[in-house]
């Protein structure tokens, strides 16, 4: 792990539910040295946007929520900055190596849907002692998902939100289904093909800031039978309706190059909610960088 994050993080497991409990990262505002490393980094990827690239401390937490199996040292120029401008709660979703699930968890279907990550972010806030509009959630891709589900349906509402390249479903290619009822032990004679598919078919490999890499962590990191049960269960997920009722502002961001999450999508997205802002980035791995957590943190301050 980083070594500022080290320093600069606590790590606690929330029970959730009955058959499962989440890792939750509390970090404090980081040291000035890794801040001061990620700064230039900020304010090349905020050039035209927010070109003042300046020190900001949010009044209130930021629960922050990574991708699909995304790892930790995906996000380590993003976090420094997120932290600099206030206290942030990295909480892990239950398909990640770090969750700890209950022996028979795979007895059960849907244990892993897009509903119960819901009921864990809801759950993860109230363990906390959030208070309504008292705090922030930003999120990547299926934690994107995540907090516009939760924006439908939470009973505590945060001040503002930020929503990463969210999709509007999570399909398995036709020929990776029949693997997603094989043992899952599989997983590792397939993982080659997994990652020449995304490499191929994908990946916005030609850019500077391809996401390929990060994902790469992640599938690296996976462990076989979370993964093959929260594939099964996210190929039912569905854009949540009545987007149209939240009232939270939202900065949802797109990527022209991506070729997993559809810019269009995102923007169509933006549309269903009334008081959102649209941001179009060129790569989808500029999400994970030091600019991506400054304009998030510039976003949240207008709100207070």
């Amino acid at each position: 792990m980083h070594r500022d994050i080290q320093l600069n993080s606590s790590s606690r497991l929330i029970t959730v539910s009955e058959r499962v409990s989440l890792r939750v990262l509390s970090f404090n505002r980081f040291m000035p040295d890794a801040v001061s490393a990620a700064a230039p980094a900020a304010a090349s990827a905020s050039k035209g946007i927010y070109p003042e690239l300046r020190p900001l401390k949010l009044l209130y937490p930021v629960i922050f929520i990574p991708g699909w199996i995304s790892h930790l040292k995906s996000w380590l120029e993003f976090l420094p900055v997120l932290t600099a401008g206030s206290s942030v709660y990295y909480m892990d979703t239950r398909e990640k190596p770090s969750a700890g699930l209950s022996k028979d968890i795979f007895k059960y279907n849907g244990e892993f849907s897009i509903e119960k990550h819901t009921n864990d972010l809801e759950a993860v806030i109230n363990a906390l002692g959030l208070q309504d509009k008292k705090f922030y959630l930003a999120g990547s891709s299926m934690g994107a998902n995540i907090i516009l589900r939760y924006l439908v349906q939470g009973k505590k509402h945060p001040i503002a939100a930020a929503a990463l390249i969210p999709n509007l479903d999570f399909k398995i290619p036709k020929w990776g289904v029949p693997f997603l009822y094989l043992p899952a032990r599989i997983y590792y004679l397939i993982r080659p093909v997994i990652k020449s598919y995304l490499y191929l078919f994908k990946s916005d490999r030609g850019s500077e800031k391809s996401m390929l890499n990060y994902i790469f962590y992640g599938l690296d990191a996976a462990e076989p039978e979370r993964l093959q049960a929260s594939a099964r269960d996210m190929q039912n997920y569905t854009l949540p309706d009545k987007l149209e009722r939240v009232n939270t502002p939202c900065l949802l961001v797109g990527s022209r190059l991506d070729r997993m999450h559809l810019s269009s999508i995102v923007r169509k997205i933006s549309n269903k909610i009334p008081n959102s802002k649209y941001l179009e980035i060129d790569a989808s791995g500029e999400t994970h960088t030091a600019g991506m957590a400054e304009i998030i943190i510039e976003y949240f301050k207008r709100y207070g």
